[in-house]
């Protein structure tokens, strides 16, 4: 039984080759060998899309990340703010209350 010889190739260009799985006989050495084949314009598009669409995704976390960064900051200088107000409004005493 023969064995298909396959190597994955990503549709963006990255990988090993694509060999056929139909094996190619060397004249004279008995040996088999496969084919390589070339990408085809919409494997070539594909691979394009997904290094587009990977190159966004990392941006939009970089976005993301600088956004939530600034809330963060933001919150901190509203709570620094507030315990300066608190702190200058002084010490007011409380009266202890009696329930009857």
């Amino acid at each position: 039984m023969q064995q298909q010889q396959r190597t994955t190739k990503r549709p963006n260009g990255l990988g090993g080759p694509n060999l056929l799985g139909k094996p190619h006989r060397n004249k004279g050495s008995g040996e088999e060998s496969p084919v390589e084949l070339t990408p085809t314009p919409e494997e070539q598009l594909l691979g394009a899309l997904l290094e587009a669409n990977e190159a966004l995704t990392s941006v939009l976390r970089v976005h993301d990340d600088i956004e939530r960064i600034g809330i963060e900051r933001e919150a901190m200088e509203r709570s620094r703010q507030e315990i300066r107000l608190d702190r200058s409004v002084g010490f007011v005493p409380c009266r202890a209350v009696t329930v009857i």
